[in-house]
C-alpha cells in the first residue's frame, strides 16, 4: 500500500491471476470512440424527428497493460459501450492508483482507479502526498471488489479467533506485502509485538504453503481477492481454516481507519469452507474530480449500476457488490454530485460526508 506515486503499486495487480484465468481476458484491451458519421444532406435531415444526441466520451485510467486494473476498466468500458447510450468510454493506460490520481489531478482523465488507502491519502495529502498536498477535489464515485486480509490456521492449533495467534508459529506476510502492512496494524490494535509469538516468520505465499502444509507453521496470511485459486489450492492441499476477524481489535482498526471496511467471504465460497468468515481489508475504488460533468458520472454510473452482476464474467467477487457497498464501502472524499444524484435516486443511504 505504499510505494512512490507514479509508479506501479500495491494492491493493483492483487488476485491478478484469477481475474486473467477466469475471465479470459485479453491482455490488449484498447477502447476507441466511435465517430458520427457526417455529411447528410439537407433533405435526409429534415426527415429525422430529432437531430441525434450529442456523443459525450469518459476517459478512464486503469493501470498496465495486463494489469487487474486494466481489465476491469476495459469490462467496464465495454459495457458502457455496447449500452446503446450516447456515451463512449476510453482506457488510459497508467501506472495504477498513484498514477491514476496524478492524472486526474492534471485533468487528463476523467475517472480512474485508487486502491482506497490511496483515495485517502490523495484526499487528506499525507503518506506519498504529502509533499503534494490535499487533492480538495478529489471525489468518490464507486467502490468495487474488496482485497481481504486472510489469515488461516491449521486445524490441529486450536486457532479458532484472532487472540487465539499468541504463543504460535505465524507467518505475518511478506515484506512490503498488503498482507504484512495489514498484520502491523492489526498486532498495534491488538497491543502486541512480535515477542507475543513463539515464532513469526515473513515469508512469500510459496513458502507459507509448505510449512502449513508441513505443520512448521500453526497460521499464515495473505490479502487477496476471494474466490482465489491459490487459497483454493492452499486449503485442498492443507488442513487449514479461515479464522475469522471479529472482536474489539478489529472494530478499533476499521474505526480508526476509514478507509478499510468489513468483508465476509460467503459460505462455500471454497469447497472446504462449510461457513461464512467475516474479514476487512481495503477497497478498490472507482475516484474523480469535482470539474467532471455531473451529467457524464451520472451517465456512467446509470449505464454500470444496472449491469452490475455482467462484471462477474471477469470474477465472481464482483458478484457480490451491492449500490449500497458501491456507494459507501471504503469511500473517504466526498461523493461527486453526479454519483450523489445517481445513488440518490436509488434510494440508497449515503454516509455523511
Amino acid at each position: 500500500m505504499s510505494g512512490a506515486v507514479g509508479v506501479a503499486v500495491v494492491g493493483q495487480a492483487v488476485g491478478e491471476k484469477d481475474f486473467m484465468a477466469l475471465a479470459g481476458v485479453k491482455r490488449s484491451l484498447s477502447v476507441t470512440v466511435a465517430i458520427l458519421a457526417a455529411g447528410f444532406s439537407a433533405a435526409a435531415q429534415a426527415q429525422q424527428p430529432a437531430p441525434p444526441q450529442a456523443e459525450q466520451t469518459i476517459t478512464l485510467a486503469g493501470g498496465d497493460v495486463g494489469s487487474t486494473y486494466y481489465a476491469t476498466a476495459g469490462k467496464l468500458c465495454e459495457i458502457v459501450n455496447n449500452a446503446g447510450q450516447a456515451l463512449r468510454c476510453v482506457v488510459v493506460p497508467s501506472t495504477g492508483s498513484g498514477g491514476n490520481i496524478e492524472l486526474l489531478r492534471a485533468g487528463k482523465v476523467d475517472i480512474g482507479f485508487a486502491q482506497s488507502d490511496w483515495q485517502y491519502q490523495a484526499y487528506t495529502g499525507v503518506k506519498e502526498f504529502e509533499g503534494i498536498g490535499p487533492m480538495n477535489n478529489l471525489r468518490s464515485v464507486m467502490s468495487l471488489y474488496a482485497i481481504d486480509l486472510t489469515i488461516f490456521a491449521r486445524d490441529d492449533a486450536k486457532i479458532h479467533v484472532v487472540e487465539d495467534l499468541r504463543g504460535k508459529h505465524v507467518n505475518l506476510g511478506s515484506a512490503k506485502s498488503n498482507a504484512r502492512l495489514l498484520m502491523r496494524l492489526l498486532l498495534a490494535s491488538l497491543g502486541w509485538g512480535i515477542a507475543d509469538f513463539e515464532n513469526a516468520l515473513e515469508v512469500d505465499d510459496a513458502a507459507q504453503k509448505e510449512a502449513l502444509c508441513s505443520g512448521a507453521l500453526a497460521a499464515g496470511v495473505v490479502a487477496t481477492v476471494h474466490p482465489s485459486r491459490d487459497v483454493s489450492a492452499l486449503m485442498h492441499d492443507c488442513p487449514i481454516s479461515m479464522v475469522p476477524l471479529t472482536g474489539v481489535a478489529v472494530e478499533g482498526l476499521v474505526s480508526q481507519f476509514p478507509y478499510y471496511a468489513y468483508d465476509t467471504i460467503p459460505a462455500g465460497t471454497y469447497a472446504e469452507q462449510s461457513e461464512s468468515v467475516q474479514t476487512f481489508g481495503v477497497r478498490t475504488t472507482l475516484v474523480s474530480r469535482a470539474g467532471v460533468s455531473p451529467d457524464l458520472i451520472y451517465g456512467f454510473l446509470t449505464v454500470i449500476g444496472e449491469h452490475l452482476q455482467d462484471l462477474a464474467a471477469l470474477h465472481p467477487a464482483f458478484g457480490r457488490i451491492t449500490l449500497q457497498d458501491a456507494a459507501s464501502e471504503g469511500l473517504t472524499a466526498p461523493l461527486h454530485d453526479g454519483a450523489r444524484r445517481y445513488y440518490s435516486e436509488k434510494h440508497i443511504i449515503l454516509p455523511n460526508r
